[in-house]
């Protein structure tokens, strides 16, 4: 069984561009130094946004981000959010 990191690098798994660098504008406020941040805040983040969470790719949690990639596969391990987390309070 994949064990769940408590930080993640939030990551376009289309493009590849990471959104949670240190100063991100992407309202990812815990990143740190290594460009992670709290495993929670990827999915509170991405609810909000409207970003669909693909999946985990090591210590990366994989977003879509973009309409256009819409459909397309991929193949990132998937991911559960928090057990608390509730998507419709966000």
């Amino acid at each position: 069984m994949n064990k769940t990191p408590k930080r993640v690098r939030v990551v376009d798994g289309d493009t590849g561009e990471i959104y949670s660098y240190e100063g991100n504008d992407h309202e990812l406020v815990t990143a740190d130094e290594d460009d992670k941040v709290h495993y929670g805040e990827a999915f509170i983040v991405a609810a909000q946004r409207g970003w669909k969470v693909l999946g985990l790719n090591g210590d990366d949690i994989m977003l879509r981000t973009w309409d256009k990639y819409k459909g397309k596969p991929h193949n990132y391990t998937p991911c559960e959010p928090p057990s608390w987390f509730n998507a419709k309070y966000v």
